[in-house]
């Protein structure tokens, strides 16, 4: 991951990271540092090592680019990292603390708390922390935008689409859903816990987890809100 900052052209098309590195109130700021360093970090690993890097525009927007080049060989999730930092679309990402969620028009917020909570779940199980990470949240997200969903195109993948982007399953639901099943494939490419449920459930009705499955084993993981450190 490299993390110079240097001018491009603009074009209005890449992932705009412009709302986090806006100066705001303390805490805004650190929740929103740490979420572009996990973001730059994830992706560079998701995409097979390739440098990401940070860059400011000519018109004062701050945007993520990548190499567009893997350390190996390139896997989907690889290929998906690229369509979002291509120059086919725009994806907005701003800090909230509202739970993380993303919209038709390419807006995606990320809640630290939320992510770094699942994290530290996933670390005390002994699982990779990017299985639930900025990166992977984020990529979730992206498939709730029409952009990030244009990358799945085949006729399968048309019939799962409201409004041209992937929804999650209605409550209640057992299933993983139309964006988690599409997530878990990038998962299982790169040797992570797979997510078997969309919604939480809870532990004696009091804590809410999730579940999660790797190499035939269960994992039930609480879904806690944990500020990150700075």
């Amino acid at each position: 991951m490299n993390n110079p900052t240097y001018f491009i052209d603009p074009n209005g098309e890449e992932i705009d990271v412009t709302d986090l590195t806006n100066n705001k109130d303390e805490d805004q700021q650190n929740r929103d540092a740490w979420l572009v360093v996990q973001l730059m970090a994830d992706l560079s690993r998701i995409s097979g090592g390739q440098e990401i890097s940070r860059s400011q525009t000519k018109d004062g927007r701050t945007v993520l680019t990548g190499s567009g080049k893997c350390d190996g060989d390139c896997s989907e999730a690889a290929a998906f990292v690229n369509h979002l930092l291509s120059d086919e679309g725009t994806v907005t990402v701003s800090g909230t603390n509202e739970g993380s969620e993303g919209f038709p028009g390419g807006q995606v917020y990320l809640d630290a708390s939320q992510i770094n909570g699942l994290q530290e779940g996933l670390e005390e199980q002994g699982l990779d922390p990017l299985t639930g990470g900025v990166g992977m949240t984020f990529l979730h997200e992206s498939l709730h935008t029409k952009f990030g969903a244009s990358f799945f195109n085949s006729s399968e993948d048309q019939k799962n689409k409201i409004g041209g982007r992937f929804k999650d399953p209605f409550q209640g639901s057992k299933r993983p859903g139309n964006v988690v099943s599409r997530i878990n494939q990038f998962r299982e490419q790169l040797g992570l816990a797979t997510r078997e449920r969309y919604f939480e459930e809870y532990d004696n009705k009091v804590n809410p987890t999730l579940l999660f499955k790797k190499d035939g084993n269960e994992y039930i993981i609480q879904s806690r809100n944990i500020k990150p450190k700075k």
